[in-house]
């Protein structure tokens, strides 16, 4: 986390214009509109870094080895606290102002990528699919409300376009778009784009009626209701809260979770729900689609988090059916790589900050 020379000639050269006071007054109203425009929740901002994280490299550098010039690639003299490895600082471009940088006026990938979500520590470093190393510090010095770069087609916030990310961040989109739905690319041929301004992540506020943002039946009752108030809520099962959702198919011949044989209808309440609707499953077997009227009919997740999925969600996998579990179905919605890709470790983090969940 060292400070950038960069912006430090850049605040000094606008004091002796005797510039920059009044553009500060301008430049947070603005500002405001942008993020305003761009809103992330915590989780969605640490996707927004990892993105810009990846498109800097990619995109600007090219290799880890020989980068693209102006893009360069240094070792900073300190090493990882994994084995004293020595770290690698990657330098998207060498322009003054970060034109056509993803990290900013920096450009420095892995400084903006560390100080933009965890606080000062030692860093751990590891190789990205691409070969870019790539450094992370401890979860415990992770950043409640980590910040995220907003764009625009001018380095002149006041005077910018804004420009968007595709919300998609599992097609690894690392063009910029006139509109928040990523429909029409923008030209930035001529104007080259710019990170005007990180916005901090904002949790949804208690009392909205969605458990998000972090949420939990602790912080905020109201939208996420606790275990043990008579009331099977969207965020509780039988296996996280018998005592309101029931034990799941515990007097059945198998559970509901699983395929098997048929069940009789009166061996467990969600089970004489879905052979109401689909007589099958208590006269001939019960196969995966009463599995997954577990979910579509009793509206249930019989394993705590991934019952009638193929793992559980808080363990890392394969790439999760939004149907098999409610959870999995708010993260898939906020962050569709999950269910395209891959139930990596982010989307295990998302159980709690988007379902308020808990993963032990």
């Amino acid at each position: 986390m060292q400070p950038s020379i960069k912006v430090k000639l850049a605040c000094l050269a606008a004091v002796a214009s005797g510039a920059l006071l009044p553009a500060v007054v301008a430049h947070a109203d603005v500002t405001a509109a942008r993020c305003a425009a761009d809103p992330m929740t915590p989780a969605r901002a640490r996707l927004r870094l990892e993105w810009a994280r990846a498109c800097g490299t990619t995109v600007n550098l090219v290799s880890p080895t020989a980068p693209v010039a102006p893009a360069f690639a240094y070792q900073n003299g300190l090493v990882s606290a994994n084995g004293g490895i020595p770290l690698w600082e990657y330098i998207e471009t060498d322009d003054f102002w970060g034109r056509n940088s993803y990290s900013g006026v920096d450009a420095a990938v892995n400084q903006i990528f560390t100080e933009s979500q965890w606080r000062t520590g030692q860093y751990t470093a590891t190789t990205d699919t691409a070969g870019f190393q790539k450094w992370t510090e401890s979860d415990t010095l992770a950043l409640t409300r980590p910040v995220y770069p907003v764009f625009g087609n001018n380095l002149d916030i006041n005077a910018a376009t804004q420009l968007f990310v595709n919300p998609n961040y599992a097609l690894h989109d690392c063009k910029l778009y006139t509109d928040p739905a990523a429909t029409q690319v923008a030209d930035t041929s001529t104007t080259g784009f710019y990170v005007n301004e990180f916005c901090a992540s904002n949790n949804v506020a208690c009392g909205d009626g969605v458990c998000t943002g972090g949420e939990t039946s602790s912080t905020c009752p109201s939208d996420c209701p606790p275990c043990g108030d008579g009331f099977c809520s969207f965020n509780e099962s039988a296996s996280t809260c018998p005592s309101d959702c029931g034990v799941c198919g515990s007097g059945c011949a198998h559970a509901i979770s699983s395929t098997g044989g048929s069940l009789t209808a009166s061996c467990d309440s969600c089970a004489g729900q879905i052979c109401t609707v689909d007589p099958y499953c208590c006269t001939t077997a019960w196969d995966a689609i009463c599995v997954g009227e577990v979910t579509s009919v009793c509206h249930e997740s019989c394993g705590g988090g991934g019952g009638a999925c193929a793992h559980a969600t808080c363990s890392i996998g394969t790439n999760l059916t939004a149907s098999c579990d409610p959870c999995a179905s708010q993260i898939c919605t906020v962050d569709p790589y999950c269910c395209t890709t891959s139930w990596d470790a982010i989307c295990v983090g998302e159980v709690s900050s988007v379902c308020g969940g808990t993963c032990n």
